[in-house]
C-alpha cells in the first residue's frame, strides 16, 4: 500500500517578500532582472509566413494577369 506524507514547509525556507512586477512586465527571479514581452526570431518568421509574402504572392499574380491580358510589365523586374 502507498501512502502520501504531507510535508509542512519549513518557514526559514520561504521567501520574506517576492519582488513584484513592474507596469512593464519586468520582473525579477532569484534576484535576476527579466526583459519585457518582445517578439523571437521565430515569431518574425512566422509573421512574415503568414502576412507577408501572402500579400506578396498576391501582387505577384495581379502584376502576371495584368501582363498577360494588357501586355503591361507592372513588376520589379521589368527595371532590369
Amino acid at each position: 500500500m502507498i501512502t502520501l506524507e504531507l510535508m509542512k514547509p519549513n518557514p526559514s525556507d520561504a521567501p520574506t517578500q517576492a519582488p513584484a512586477p513592474t507596469d512593464s512586465g519586468v520582473g525579477a527571479v532569484m534576484g535576476w532582472r527579466l526583459p519585457g514581452e518582445r517578439l523571437t526570431p521565430t515569431g518574425w518568421a512566422v509573421l512574415a509566413a503568414v502576412f507577408v509574402l501572402p500579400v506578396l504572392g498576391l501582387g505577384l499574380l495581379l502584376d502576371a494577369l495584368v501582363q498577360w491580358v494588357f501586355g503591361w510589365c507592372l513588376g520589379v523586374w521589368c527595371w532590369f
